[in-house]
């Protein structure tokens, strides 16, 4: 966390245009660094990014394709937050506020979503194998092409106007 702290104060992160080599830096460091913690550390780094602003909307910290395998983000905000791409298996995202996040292509399966609010979240190509999805709202959810069973669906709370695995709309 030092390191995007002082790549936040010393080197113009959050100024930064995009494409920026210090938006590449602080990805590289975030990335790097985020492969060696532990679930409980991975959620922590995670906090303290989104806390930042550093990985919502106009990311400056891309999350794409992360190693977040078993990361604790129980109750995280998360929205808009760019995990395309992201190891997310097993993961522990009950209660997170994914709301727009993108989670195209990303492997979600044996995750943790339950409570989750995904609205309008990007589930393309997703894999939700043996994901929790209890009490998950989806609402307007892209879930093209994702690898989730009828199921699974079944048990989220809304799925209202959602684009399903097969492409077609949900009521």
């Amino acid at each position: 966390m030092d390191g995007v702290t002082e790549l936040l104060l010393d080197n113009g992160l959050r100024t930064s245009e995009e494409g920026a080599p210090v938006r590449a830096v602080a990805r590289a460091r975030t990335l790097t660094v985020v492969r060696e913690l532990d679930g409980k550390r991975k959620g922590l780094l995670l906090r303290f990014l989104s806390q930042l602003d550093l990985i919502r909307g106009e990311a400056l910290v891309s999350l794409g394709g992360a190693d977040l395998r078993g990361a604790d983000l129980r109750g995280a905000d998360l929205r808009l937050a760019d995990l395309s791409g992201a190891d997310l298996r097993d993961a522990d995202l009950s209660g997170a506020n994914l709301i727009f996040a993108d989670l195209f292509g990303a492997d979600l399966s044996g995750a943790s979503l339950s409570g989750a609010s995904m609205i309008g979240a990007d589930l393309f190509n997703a894999d939700l194998s043996g994901a929790d999805l209890s009490g998950a709202n989806l609402r307007d959810a892209n879930l093209s092409r994702a690898e989730v069973t009828e199921e699974q669906l079944a048990s989220a709370t809304s799925l209202k106007d959602a684009i399903m695995p097969d492409g077609t709309q949900h009521d």
